[in-house]
């Protein structure tokens, strides 16, 4: 009798569980993992999406949530597929249309299918800023730099909006740094001078955009406005030295001695401000004394939770102390306040080929991601915007 209670109760558990898991709607499943992926539980999330897929084959959000989870496990090959289903059943989801777009761009690197992709967002008037830019980059990836300069153009005649992801003087910067690239990659250098400048004066924390500018003030053989941009550019950003020729014997020697320079002079005060940190950290970091870097890289933040340079340095003393995961969480913090900014990407590409060989795959997966946002730069010289994900 006793036996015969224990098997019924167990009876009636197993049925009301299975009652419960057959009353689970596919839209709830896509409700429940929404919440898993917001929370960064992609491995549960993706159980959910897949079970709403197998009880509603024909849901299109489902395959594009799916595939959107995909994307951020670096599964880009099976993202796209989802993508192309989702579109398949729903040929108006511009959603999915951006995402797979975005990945075409990188890491796929398929700008011509990319440019197929934002040739229909800009066409239904989706985002228009961040579709003309990404066109423009994907046609410069191709070399069609005026092609790539209209394109930067529109965004920069564009009605200027801010969004969560980026802010308007941000997104003007670097539409004009982009388009001052092209520029100079046609040898235009005047105009690309002038785009330079424009960029400097909204972002004069941006230390590519002098080097740049540099780069266009020596090829019209104006050595002196050169040097002094060179220069700048090492002050705001000294990551970027290592760009600079050292063959170049006048620029180079004299970038030495100003980094002896700064590395002999004595504190003159006592730092108050988010940005006198940040200048006694940069300070700190030329003369590899990383501790003391992040410590005042540390308080910069804490007075000014969005000086996304601060986060870029502080990976980098990480970094130089071999602490790759807390170097690519600064990298990606930085990202997360300026997903349209180049630095953030290139450093953590740079911090992902120098983990451990047991996780190599994964994280060669990761530098293949991040650095295909910043390869535009080295062929095109110019950086790219964030991608819609």
């Amino acid at each position: 009798m006793k036996s015969f209670l224990v098997l019924s109760l167990l009876f009636i558990v197993l049925h009301a569980t299975a009652t419960a898991q057959s009353s689970t709607s596919p839209e709830d499943l896509l409700t429940s993992g929404q919440a898993k992926e917001d929370k960064k539980d992609y491995e549960e999330a993706l159980a959910d999406y897949e079970r709403a897929i197998r009880l509603r084959p024909n849901l299109a959000e489902a395959y594009f949530r799916r595939g959107r989870v995909l994307a951020h496990q670096d599964k880009s090959n099976a993202a796209v597929s989802d993508f192309n289903k989702a579109l398949e059943l729903d040929p108006n989801m511009t959603d999915a249309l951006a995402a797979r777009a975005s990945l075409l761009l990188t890491p796929r690197q398929d700008f011509a299918a990319a440019i197929a992709d934002y040739d229909k967002l800009i066409n239904l008037g989706v985002d228009l800023d961040q579709s003309y830019y990404h066109r423009g980059l994907a046609k410069a990836r191709l070399r069609d730099f005026q092609g790539a300069i209209d394109d930067y153009s529109t965004v920069l005649e564009l009605p200027s909006r801010e969004t969560p992801n980026y802010k308007v003087a941000s997104n003007k910067s670097i539409a004009y740094s982009a388009r001052g690239s092209a520029r100079l990659a046609l040898s235009d250098f005047e105009p690309a001078i002038a785009d330079f400048t424009a960029a400097i004066n909204l972002d004069s924390r941006n230390g590519w955009n002098y080097l740049q500018r540099a780069r266009a003030f020596e090829a019209k053989g104006e050595h002196e406005s050169a040097q002094a941009d060179y220069d700048k550019a090492v002050e705001v950003s000294p990551q970027l030295a290592r760009f600079i020729d050292a063959g170049r014997g006048r620029r180079s020697e004299k970038t030495r001695a100003a980094a002896r320079k700064d590395r002999q002079a004595p504190a003159v005060q006592e730092p108050k401000t988010a940005a006198d940190y940040f200048d006694r950290g940069n300070a700190s970091l030329q003369k590899k004394d990383y501790d003391s870097a992040i410590a005042n890289f540390t308080k910069t933040v804490e007075l000014d939770p969005k000086f996304r340079f601060a986060y870029n340095s502080r990976g980098r003393a990480f970094m130089f102390k071999k602490d790759f995961q807390r170097a690519i969480a600064d990298y990606t913090s930085a990202i997360e306040l300026a997903p349209l900014e180049e630095g953030g990407y290139n450093n953590r590409a740079k911090r992902a080929r120098r983990r451990p060989r047991r996780r190599n795959q994964r994280f060669r997966q990761g530098h293949r991601t991040d650095a295909a946002l910043c390869a535009p730069l080295r062929e095109s010289r110019h950086r790219p915007f964030s991608h819609r994900a």
